[in-house]
């Protein structure tokens, strides 16, 4: 009898705390809307880049191409950015026929998913429960999260905060238990590297500086190598799928990547990141909020009582939010680490590490307590304040642009898909583009030395024009040649070549041509997704076998 009722307060524990994390959720995302009601965006970075994103996976298990989008150059934006993870969006868009809607309803979803992932890997690390409980929502609530939700519209970077609590607890699992697994980090950076690219090297030098601190500590043996090789061979495999394809376009295209900023000049100052925090701004550039700033006090007056795993947390939130700033000489690191373009991106890794040691520090003192009321007290208080500090940066951004007033699906729409142009466009062209870009985007083709305007149909798989040739000769098509790219002239399939900027480069008949242009994915993609996929099988098979073996003993 005692077992049962022991497994039914279990479960209603799960379904109360479910249910919190659910109505937290709804806190967290607030859907702004026009004087009409209809939903908008308030501040606006990046949106029309990643909804382009969005909206172009309408064809994606087709082509990794869609001629909608991006200018109708065939830009293989999709294969330099991970997809998978952001379907679901496009799908709820579908649904709703409104893609801002659908953003927020996505990142209400994804805001719920970090809450319960934190929580769940939290207590996995020894934390109780309402101390997991709270780094679940400090974290959730974090302005790096914000930031990129509300102000950036970074989508990718904020599925990879996501997950990075998984890769802490792959971190714990491999360092710090007797007996180390690698489950937990696999699937952490895994669902890293389908999600953000950055966030896969910002995961990486984590992973390297726990590794650092351990073997100082002289606690590295075979077993704990052994599970660290193990997560990185799977993680690989798993990840093929995205990684073989990006990196075979890489290779062969020289393609015109994002900005490189000097990363001491886009690093903080120390007086901005506390003055910013402290007065709970959010803007394009990632701080902590007021109740971060509170939590660092707690913590440096109480140090003495944080040990074992938390004490590192500790010690590598401070670290990273040192490098966040102009403190950390980065002019030294220039070469080696510019892909992550803003250090103050470190913030993200920090809100964590710093939310983990809080949340340790929090459920000691709450356990010290006798009266379970006092605890829940405490605890709902602390909850208030997290929330109430959110309200008020929501509050700030909804004063953007004055009341009511911010971007719609419709205008995001028009914008993407007629004569676009917004920050990253041609982020992912071919170099050689030059100062024939503007011609390519106007959907001309080079003949005889000079542009000319063509008859086009376009659908999302293929694009169709047609040209009049008083002669035979060469001409640049503007669609961009990448590997994959599938030529039809007058029905016939031709070879591909590329133009000397970056074009797709054909022979003209004398008379009437006919090109039909579309994308397929390449031998390679199409192998690398079989081997990931077989490798989730194997995995699913393995993990589906442990748990019968350890039922049966």
């Amino acid at each position: 009898m005692s077992t049962e009722v022991g497994k039914k307060q279990c479960i209603k524990k799960n379904v109360l705390r479910i249910l919190f994390f659910i109505i937290l959720s709804f806190c967290y995302i607030y859907f702004f809307t026009n004087s009409t009601g209809q939903a908008i965006i308030k501040a606006n970075i990046d949106g029309e880049f990643h909804i382009s994103r969005i909206l172009s996976l309408e064809n994606i298990f087709n082509s990794p191409v869609n001629f909608k989008y991006f200018a109708h150059t065939g830009q293989i934006v999709n294969l330099m950015y991970p997809w998978v993870l952001v379907y679901p969006m496009y799908l709820l868009y579908k649904l709703t026929n409104d893609v801002v809607l659908a953003y927020y309803l996505y990142f209400t979803i994804i805001t719920f998913v970090t809450l319960e992932l934190t929580y769940y890997c939290s207590k996995k690390m020894k934390q109780s429960t309402l101390g997991a409980m709270l780094v679940a929502v400090l974290y959730s609530f974090s302005m790096v999260r914000t930031s990129d939700i509300y102000f950036r519209m970074a989508i990718g970077e904020v599925l990879g905060i996501t997950f990075f609590p998984l890769v802490l607890l792959g971190i714990y699992q491999i360092f710090y238990e007797k007996k180390p697994k690698w489950i937990a980090l696999t699937l952490g950076m895994t669902l890293l590297v389908y999600s953000h690219v950055i966030s896969v090297v910002l995961a990486s030098l984590l992973i390297l500086m726990f590794f650092f601190i351990n073997i100082l500590r002289k606690k590295i043996n075979k077993e704990r190598l052994l599970a660290l090789l193990k997560a990185t061979g799977m993680t690989l495999l798993l990840g093929l799928g995205f990684l073989l394809p990006m990196l075979q376009m890489l290779i062969s295209v020289d393609i015109s990547k994002p900005v490189v900023y000097n990363l001491f000049q886009a690093a903080l100052k120390p007086n901005d990141l506390i003055s910013k925090s402290i007065s709970n701004e959010v803007s394009s550039v990632i701080t902590f909020n007021f109740v971060y700033i509170v939590l660092i006090v707690i913590l440096l007056f109480n140090l003495k009582k944080i040990k074992g795993f938390c004490r590192d947390t500790l010690l590598l939130g401070t670290i990273f939010t040192i490098m966040s700033t102009t403190l950390f000489p980065w002019d030294v690191f220039q070469n080696l680490l510019h892909v992550i373009q803003f250090p103050w991106r470190l913030i993200g890794i920090a809100s964590l590490l710093l939310a983990f040691s809080f949340g340790s520090l929090f459920g000691n003192f709450v356990n010290q307590s006798h009266h379970n009321k006092k605890r829940l007290q405490l605890f709902a208080m602390t909850i208030c304040c997290i929330v109430l500090c959110h309200f008020g940066t929501l509050d700030m951004i909804g004063n953007i642009n004055g009341l009511n007033n911010g971007d719609t699906s419709e205008k995001f729409v028009k914008e993407v898909s007629k004569n676009p142009n917004f920050n990253g466009l041609d982020d992912y062209a071919p170099k050689d583009a030059g100062y024939d870009l503007q011609f390519i985007h106007d959907q001309k083709i080079c003949a005889n030395a000079s542009w000319h305007s063509v008859k086009i149909k376009r659908t999302a798989n293929k694009v169709i024009y047609k040209y009049d040739s008083p002669n035979a000769t060469t001409a640049f098509l503007p669609v961009f040649y990448y590997p994959g790219e599938v030529v039809k002239q007058n029905g016939d399939r031709i070879f591909v070549q590329k133009a000397q900027d970056g074009a797709t480069l054909v022979n003209l008949k004398e008379g009437e041509n006919t090109f039909e242009v579309s994308f397929e994915y390449t031998k390679l993609a199409k192998a690398s997704w079989t081997i990931s996929l077989i490798s989730f099988v194997v995995l699913c098979g393995y993990l589906i076998f442990k748990k019968k073996r350890v039922l049966a003993n």
